[in-house]
């Protein structure tokens, strides 16, 4: 069954020069960074030196707060190693590892952590439809559609969620590697969204590679039964499998649609609101003019109303001619 290792060798040989890749322009960028960043930090101090010298500084607590957090930020921003360890590692490898440790545990060490789900779930679909195709003759054109129809429908959603997950680890590749540039703006007010977007960025390609697995893991579940049924039987009817295999589609269908939906909900989780703040602004604005321009309408028609009231009780009324 090695041969149908499809998605798995695919990945063992993206994934070593990928993960080069990444190093050698986090080296780079580390190197890029530090001498902005170091420059900026000699300014700073300079600044709040001659600040509190001439005593109108902030308190020597809060100064030594910020020149702390400078100091760390520069530290990570420009020691390679130290950003490797901490930040790729631990969001490129670490995090996802122990994640998708826990979904195999909560499924009983059936899924693997790695590529080979998707080689398990396609091992799967393969088998109950091989065994059904051999119980056909030649004349069950119809019934064989089914079961090629079964086998496409399997390809097709685990290719899709393979797709995903294999971009949202290159997306993390590159907001890992542009971070030694992302940690820096971490430190004025005016940059620091920016920061707050990087990292909700990495949570979020962490996050689908963690939601795939998951939902690969479901997948495995759900068709177990219906390949098990299949490989078991034992009986001459072969609409009973066809029925199954059905059923099969469906599940695939299902899993593809939700793996072709699952990265706008993990950005959603991920970046909160940010994500949608200015639609949410539109809206909001659009409903206050909306708002203040039937005020003005009602307050407009008020001043008339009272201007013609004030006029009619200001004016004489008319005298009546003798007689």
């Amino acid at each position: 069954m090695n041969s149908f290792a499809i998605f798995q060798v695919l990945f063992d040989q993206l994934e070593t020069p990928f993960l080069a890749g990444i190093s050698a322009l986090v080296a780079s960028f580390s190197n890029y960074a530090r001498a902005p960043i170091q420059a900026a930090l000699i300014l700073y101090i300079a600044i709040t030196g001659y600040f509190m010298l001439t005593g109108h500084g902030t308190s020597l607590n809060t100064t030594m707060e910020r020149i702390l957090k400078f100091c760390l930020v520069a530290w990570f921003a420009t020691d390679a190693t130290a950003y490797t360890s901490w930040v790729q590692n631990f969001f490129m490898t670490q995090l996802p590892a122990d994640l998708a440790q826990a979904v195999v545990q909560g499924n009983g060490g059936r899924v693997a952590t790695n590529a080979a789900a998707f080689d398990i779930v396609w091992k799967q679909a393969w088998q109950a439809g091989l065994v059904v195709w051999q119980r056909l003759s030649v004349t069950d054109i119809g019934e064989e559609a089914v079961v090629i129809a079964f086998w496409l429908a399997a390809i097709l959603s685990v290719g899709i969620a393979f797709a995903i997950w294999l971009m949202s680890q290159i997306v993390l590749g590159l907001f890992i590697i542009v971070g030694p540039l992302m940690i820096g703006l971490a430190l004025f007010g005016a940059t620091k969204s920016v920061f707050s977007r990087w990292i909700g960025a990495l949570l979020s390609s962490m996050l689908l590679q963690v939601g795939i697995l998951i939902l690969l893991s479901l997948t495995i579940r759900t068709t177990a039964g219906l390949v098990v049924q299949i490989l078991t039987y034992h009986g001459t009817n072969a609409y009973e499998q066809i029925g199954l295999l059905l059923n099969g589609i469906i599940v695939f269908l299902l899993c593809g649609i939700l793996a072709f939906q699952m990265p706008s909900w993990v950005s959603s989780l991920a970046g909160g609101m940010s994500f949608h703040g200015g639609a949410l602004a539109y809206i909001m604005l659009t409903q206050m003019r909306g708002a203040t321009s039937l005020a003005g309408r009602a307050g407009g028609g008020a001043g008339k109303a009272a201007t013609s009231i004030r006029n009619r009780v200001a004016s004489p009324a008319p005298r009546s001619k003798s007689s």
